[in-house]
Formats: structure tokens, sequence, C-alpha cells
């Protein structure tokens, strides 16, 4: 299989954009307003970790997050994670290239390229579940004074999203060309095989006549 540059360059920027995502924890901020600006709270994929993917313990300090938050947390860490394992095959095996049967192997960089997209965008639609669930709790508990908000990882995500979906649609487009590149010569030889078949009936019927 032949390379294809752009939308390996395309899935790198991806990745690159969703592991930034990633270690930067501020996916949701809920900041107090009557206090200090250093006064907030901060929940990502990276809380997970802090948790050590522990769903039954106590979600955090301000009761925010019930466990279906940290379900919710663990889905966005195991998309993101998922999501770079995919992008960054998809990214290797476009950029190398594979020498291989082009029928077997031309479907498997297009569904990797599609999954990383489709992941991050599970990711953040989790994550608005996520922003819905702490908005409402803020509003259980009479916590007007407090507001939430997204963080910039939750943009980054949406970024690595769009940036994915590109790549991949770049990868149908080139498959397409290939395809459609190996077809004239499919017919080119069954013109020809045609066209030497109908030249040997001619011959034998002139033979046949002449005897």
């Amino acid at each position: 299989m032949e390379r294809n540059l752009p939308a390996a360059v395309t899935q790198c920027f991806s990745v690159v954009i969703l592991c930034t995502s990633v270690a930067d924890p501020n996916w949701i901020t809920v900041r107090n307003g009557t206090r200090d600006e250093e006064d907030y709270q901060i929940f990502g994929v990276t809380y997970v970790v802090h948790l050590n993917w522990n769903v039954t313990g106590n979600p955090d300090s301000a009761h925010l997050l019930t466990h279906t938050g940290i379900v919710l947390l663990v889905g966005m860490a195991l998309c993101c994670y998922v999501a770079i394992l995919t992008g960054l095959s998809a990214f290797l095996i476009d950029f190398i290239g594979a020498k291989a049967c082009f029928k077997l192997t031309y479907k498997v960089p297009t569904v990797l390229h599609s999954a990383t997209a489709i992941l991050c965008a599970v990711a953040v639609v989790l994550c608005c579940s996520l922003f819905a669930l702490i908005v409402s709790k803020l509003k259980d508990l009479k916590l007007a004074e407090m507001y939430a908000f997204f963080g910039e990882s939750f943009y980054f995500a949406i970024g690595a999203a769009c940036i994915s979906s590109t790549a991949a649609g770049l990868r149908i487009c080139r498959t397409t060309q290939q395809r459609t590149e190996l077809h004239p010569v499919q017919h080119s030889s069954l013109a020809e095989e045609t066209t030497h078949l109908l030249g040997n009936e001619g011959e034998d019927h002139n033979q046949a006549a002449y005897t």
C-alpha cells in the first residue's frame, strides 16, 4: 500500500492535541464566585487516575460528583486512551505504508481514522453529560454562588475529533482514487483479452473458409 502523507500528518496533529487534552486535567471547572480565583475544582481524565480508577469511593470533597459522574469520567478516559492508540496506529500505517495485498489492507487505515474520530466524539459527549450532571448537582445543593464551565481540554478534544474526521476523509479519498486507478487496468486487460479471442476466432474462420 502506498503512503498517505496528508492523512498521516493530519492524524499526527490529532494525536498530539488529544494527548494534550488528556495531560491537561481541566475538562470541567467549578468555581466559587464569592471567593478568590484560586477556590475552584477541576474534573477531567486525569481525575480518574487520581482516584486510582476507584468508582466506589468518595467522589470528591464537595460531593459534586455522584458515582454516575465517576463512571462518565472513566468512560472519557477509556475513549481518550483508546483513541490515542488507534490514531497512532493509523498514523504509522499511513506514514510508513503497508507492503501487503491491497484488497486486505486498504480498509484498515480508514477504520482506524474513523474509530479515532468516533472515540473523540464519544469522549466529548460524555463530558457534556458530566457537565449537565454537575450543574444539576449544584442546583440540588442550592449552591448559587458556584458555577461550572468547560475547560480548555474539552475544546482540545473537539479539535481532535474534527482533525481525525478530516484524516478519515483524506484516507477515504485516497482509497477511492487507488481503487479507480486499478479498475481501468482491469478493464484494459479484459479488452485486450477479448480482442485476442476475437482475432483467433477470425483466423479460425478464415482457415475453415479457405479449406
